[in-house]
């Protein structure tokens, strides 16, 4: 990691990232046409890393393909959102295809079809649980964040800008919960000091991220509250507590809002005084429920994991398919399991 201090890292893991780096900018260097893609329901860092990504493909002169249906206003903010592609994937073959912040080939969201259609693939992600689904692998798993893994590449190339600086650091920004979650290190502060630097507005991508919600989302989250059960943590005594959250299509209905309003919601249900971990779960399908684990102290990556997910020891996801009472069910028991019991 070019101009980054090595203090939590060995010699031989700084060689290895560095070499992923030079890699993976000797690969971008011989494509011409690149398409860049996120997760399934993109979140601030796979958007922050694609239109990084987006900008600094576009200094070398080449053709970025920014691939999401959308974008959420939340992360309007981000520059490199103007790059969107808007044309047909009928038909396009990029050169290169860069899956970001996916932890399998599965997770990746609109643009997929273009995956196999590509020439040669890349996956730059951060999540332990990767299997390296792509022809070139850059998997970093103890970096804070995608944008985090990005950041080497890009500073390596000499390709920093100020647009491209603040798009890293809102995709930092939002996956160290703004830098309070254990993957936060010393690199992730001095990559940002370097970002600083760059004369970003740091202030108004901080509020934007992380203070700043719609009208829906603080309905999403009043859902969430009020749909909240608390269990006591087994095995952990005193006043450890589980708890967690099941929201049906019907509630959304009933509210007004859309499972893209619960931004938060997980990281909020764990604030609890006394919560050790935390089950956020939402139905996104007729038969088909999303959860997101959050914990303080357990391995949450295993129970997703076991549900066919994955994702950080403290912050994990998954889909499972049945009802609400057979997802609720089985994400208690594969919390139970990460508590010890």
């Amino acid at each position: 990691m070019q101009g980054v201090s090595q203090k939590n890292l060995s010699g031989a893991v700084i060689k290895m990232v560095a070499d992923k780096n030079a890699e993976c900018f000797e690969i971008i260097k011989k494509a011409d046409t690149i398409a860049l893609a996120g997760h399934i329901d993109p979140d601030g860092d796979a958007v922050s890393a694609c239109c990084a990504a987006a900008l600094f493909i576009k200094g070398l002169g080449k053709t970025p393909l920014l691939l999401f249906d959308a974008i959420p206003q939340r992360y309007e903010i981000i520059p490199g959102r103007e790059l969107l592609f808007t044309g047909g994937l009928s038909g396009v073959s990029p050169d290169l295809f860069i899956a970001f912040d996916c932890g399998d080939k599965n997770r990746i969201g609109f643009g997929a079809e273009l995956f196999d259609r590509a020439a040669l693939t890349m996956n730059i992600d951060h999540h332990v649980s990767n299997p390296g689904f792509a022809d070139f692998n850059h998997i970093e798993s103890g970096a804070s964040s995608t944008c985090e893994v990005l950041f080497g590449v890009i500073d390596l190339a000499g390709g920093l800008t100020k647009e491209i600086a603040s798009a890293i650091y809102a995709g930092i920004v939002f996956d160290t919960s703004a830098f309070r979650n254990d993957a936060t290190g010393v690199n992730t502060h001095v990559i940002t000091s370097r970002l600083l630097e760059f004369g970003i507005p740091y202030t108004q991508i901080y509020d934007e991220i992380v203070k700043t919600h719609s009208r829906e989302e603080m309905f999403g989250l009043k859902l969430a509250i009020e749909n909240s059960v608390v269990l006591p943590a087994p095995g952990r005594g005193g006043e450890a507590s589980l708890i967690y959250s099941v929201i049906t299509t019907g509630d959304m209905e009933r509210a007004g809002i859309t499972r893209k309003d619960f931004e938060g919601a997980v990281n909020y249900l764990l604030s609890l005084r006394g919560a050790v971990l935390a089950i956020f779960i939402y139905q996104a399908g007729p038969d088909d429920f999303k959860i997101s684990f959050r914990s303080k102290d357990a391995n949450v990556s295993l129970a997703a994991k076991s549900l066919g997910g994955g994702g950080h020891e403290r912050a994990a996801a998954c889909r499972v398919s049945g009802d609400k009472d057979a997802a609720r069910d089985m994400a208690l028991r594969a919390a139970f399991e990460a508590l010890g019991e």
